[in-house]
């Protein structure tokens, strides 16, 4: 989200009697979601609130997130005002779906190609074997034990816990499930879990229409309320001057800037330098005097 100066001769103003299009560019339409402080517009945003899980009113909500240790609940108002119940947990990201009574995975899948087989009490009672289509499912490196599996058509839509990736195209399962010869060329979904440890735990900070997500361990995430699922926020892949941030352990929103702290950019852990991003654009990290991005070693 770009700054905007407030222009000196600003003398045109409001304009609510003819159509966005038709105004002069140093009018406005509708000014009814900006503020204007130290020369500059800006949209006015939404909020973010940590509640503790324990929380009696959230406590049925806690309760019903899936498995994984849960860490945070924070409940988000966009700046239009669209709420979010978010959950946090060591494995998954999620949001509450009122109009279901569920809550919904915003953590990343892999679905490319299709499945052939699922070979029951392969190797053993306690697990099945999944093999892939073709090899361009690229399970090496995409998929992970740990990560969860299951067929786009199970009715009951169970998550299988992948045990062990044993190739591009085949991968085993924790559990019992039929075995299934045909349809040829299923459909499935493969969840992309997180890896913190229980002592790694989510902080979410919100800017413009992102909410973003960090916890020390995995690349930071962002989620702008509509998407199907979080995906790694921008601006931090190490291209044309940009930081590759492997991970961040703190992060906070400050004077339309996302400020994160004690990171890990390739293979160096940098415990005491802080980053901030340009103003009001939490996926620019170039530093520089355009946009304002910029680090510093304490």
């Amino acid at each position: 989200m770009a700054r905007i100066l407030w222009l000196r001769d600003f003398k045109t103003g409001l304009i609510k009697d003819l159509p966005a299009d038709s105004i002069p560019d140093d009018a406005f339409s509708d000014a009814l979601n900006v503020v204007v402080k130290r020369g500059y517009a800006r949209k006015v945003e939404g909020y973010l609130a940590k509640i503790n899980f324990t929380d009696p009113i959230l406590a049925e909500l806690g309760a019903r997130v899936p498995p994984g240790v849960p860490q945070v609940l924070a409940a988000v108002q966009y700046y239009a005002g669209d709420k979010f119940a978010i959950a946090c947990t060591t494995t998954d990201l999620l949001y509450f779906d009122p109009a279901n009574m569920e809550w919904v995975f915003l953590t990343p899948l892999w679905t490319t190609s299709t499945v052939d087989k699922i070979d029951d009490n392969t190797p053993d009672a306690d697990h099945f074997t999944v093999t892939a289509t073709a090899a361009a499912a690229n399970w090496d490196p995409n998929v992970k034990a740990g990560d969860y599996f299951r067929l786009a058509s199970d009715p009951n839509g169970t998550w299988w816990r992948i045990s062990t990736r044993v190739s591009d195209t085949v991968i085993i399962c924790e559990g019992a499930h039929a075995t299934v010869a045909a349809p040829a060329a299923a459909a499935y979904k493969i969840r992309q879990t997180f890896t913190g440890a229980t002592t790694q735990k989510w902080q979410l900070e919100q800017l413009g229409n992102l909410i973003i997500f960090t916890n020390g361990a995995n690349r930071l995430q962002k989620w702008d309320g509509a998407a199907a699922a979080v995906s790694l926020l921008g601006g931090l892949d190490g291209a044309a001057g940009a930081p590759d941030m492997v991970s961040a352990r703190f992060i906070k929103a400050v004077s339309g800037k996302l400020m994160i702290a004690s990171v890990v950019e390739g293979a160096t852990d940098l415990p005491t330098r802080v980053r901030w991003s340009g103003r009001g654009d939490p996926e620019v990290w170039t530093p520089g005097p355009t946009t304002e991005a910029g680090y510093l070693d304490l």
